[in-house]
C-alpha cells in the first residue's frame, strides 16, 4: 500500500488529497455543532492507523484523552473519523481547541496527532455533607466523564453536567436530593468544585465566647468576610475557623488554641444560622530554636530567617522567616527553591522548636 499524500488538521484545519487541492475549515470548542461539509470523492478513503499521540496536553493524560477520541491502533479510519474523534474531545469541555495531523507512517499506515488546547481554569473537585457512599459516587462520575479522575473544567457546562450525574448517583443509591456544584475557594485560596446538597443552610452570623485576648469584634471582622454568607457544614466551619482566627491567635504565640464547640441555631432577622464559637485560647509559647534543613550555609540561613529565639512564637513572622529564607537561597541562583516548615511543640515548657525544609 502506498499514501501518496499526507493528512492535515491542526486545531481544525483540514487538508484532503481531492485532485491535490486544499480545503479548509476550523473547528473550536466555541463552535455549538460542528460544520457540515460538502461530499468529497476522499470521504470513503481509510488507512490503518500506525500510532497515535497528543500533544499540548498538561493536565490530563495522553492515555485517557486517546480513550475519549475514540480510536485505536490498527484501526482503518480516514477524515471523518477523525473528525468525529475531535468532536468527541471538544464535546467534554476539557479543550478549548482541538485539532489532529496524519501522515503516512511506511507501509504501516497512519502516524496520527491530536493537538489540543486545554482550558486552563481547572479545579480539583470533591464532594461535601452527601448522604452517600463517596468513592461510588466519585466512580460513576469518572465513568460517566473519564477525563476528570483528579480535575475538571470550572465552566458552567461542565460542572452543570457533572451536577446531573452526581445527581444520578444519589438517586441509585437511595439517596436523592437536589445537588449545587460551584468553584469555591475553601482550602486556603486554594479553588475547588464543590458539589453539596443546594438545601444546606448558610452562615449569617458568627458569635463568639471565652475569647479574652482579642475583643469579639475583631474576631467577627476577621472571619466575617469569608464565613458569613458561606453554607454551613461543621467541617466546613472549622475550616474557616483554622484558615481566619487560628492565625490571628499565632500571632501572639497561642499555638494551642481550640474551638471545643460550636453552637448552631435559626437567626431571627435574617435567614440564615448563628454560629457560636467557643474558644480555648491556651498558653502562649515562646520559639526556642530555629533550624534549616536540605542545604548548606543552616546557620547563615537561621540569621537571614530574621527569627529570634526566646521571643514570643508569631505565626506570620515565620511564615515571613521562611519566605526570607527562600529568597536568600534563591538568589544564590537555585531559582526553583521552595521551603515547608515542621514545628516541634513542647507543652511542658511551652516551646516550640522550628524546622526550615528546603527543597
Amino acid at each position: 500500500m502506498r499514501i501518496a499524500v499526507s493528512f492535515l488538521l491542526m486545531s481544525g484545519l483540514v487538508v484532503t488529497p481531492a485532485d491535490a487541492q486544499s480545503r479548509r475549515t476550523t473547528k473550536s470548542s466555541a463552535r455549538s455543532a460542528p460544520a457540515k461539509s460538502a461530499p468529497s470523492e476522499n470521504a470513503a478513503q481509510a488507512w490503518p492507523i500506525a500510532s497515535l499521540t497528543v500533544r499540548g496536553n498538561q493536565l490530563y493524560d495522553s492515555a485517557t484523552i486517546l480513550k475519549v477520541a475514540g480510536l485505536k491502533i490498527g484501526q482503518k479510519v480516514g477524515k471523518d473519523q477523525f473528525d468525529a474523534a475531535r468532536d468527541r474531545l471538544l464535546a467534554t469541555g476539557a479543550f478549548t481547541s482541538v485539532g489532529y495531523e496524519f501522515k503516512p507512517a511506511g507501509n504501516a499506515g497512519f502516524a496520527a496527532t491530536f493537538d489540543v488546547a486545554e482550558i486552563q481554569q481547572a479545579y480539583p473537585w470533591r464532594f461535601d455533607s452527601v448522604k452517600a457512599d463517596e468513592a461510588k459516587l466519585r466512580a460513576k462520575v469518572i465513568a460517566a466523564e473519564p477525563l476528570f479522575t483528579k480535575v475538571m473544567p470550572g465552566t458552567d457546562v461542565v460542572i452543570k453536567r457533572v451536577t446531573a450525574v452526581v445527581e444520578e448517583g444519589l438517586k441509585e443509591q437511595g439517596q436523592p436530593e437536589p445537588i449545587l456544584g460551584r468553584v469555591s475557594d475553601e482550602s486556603g485560596g486554594d479553588l475547588q468544585v464543590v458539589f453539596r446538597p443546594s438545601t444546606l443552610p448558610s452562615v449569617a452570623e458568627v458569635k463568639f465566647t471565652g475569647n479574652q485576648l482579642f475583643p469579639t469584634a475583631q474576631l467577627q471582622t476577621t472571619i466575617a468576610s469569608t464565613a458569613v454568607g458561606s453554607v454551613w457544614t461543621e467541617k466546613r466551619f472549622r475550616e474557616i475557623l483554622d484558615l481566619t482566627i487560628r492565625p490571628l491567635y499565632e500571632t501572639r504565640g497561642r499555638v494551642r488554641v481550640a474551638f471545643p464547640k460550636l453552637s448552631v441555631e435559626p437567626a431571627k432577622d435574617v435567614k440564615g444560622l448563628v454560629v457560636t464559637v467557643d474558644i480555648d485560647e491556651g498558653g502562649e509559647y515562646e520559639l526556642s530554636d530555629v533550624v534549616v534543613e536540605g542545604t548548606a550555609n543552616s546557620s547563615r540561613l537561621v540569621k537571614e530567617s530574621g527569627l529570634k529565639t526566646g521571643a514570643t512564637f508569631d505565626g506570620k513572622a515565620v511564615q515571613e522567616g521562611i519566605r526570607r529564607v527562600v529568597l536568600a537561597v534563591q538568589d544564590r541562583g537555585y531559582i526553583n527553591a521552595t521551603a515547608t516548615s515542621d514545628r516541634t511543640i513542647d507543652d511542658k515548657e511551652k516551646k516550640v522548636k522550628l524546622a526550615i525544609k528546603v527543597s
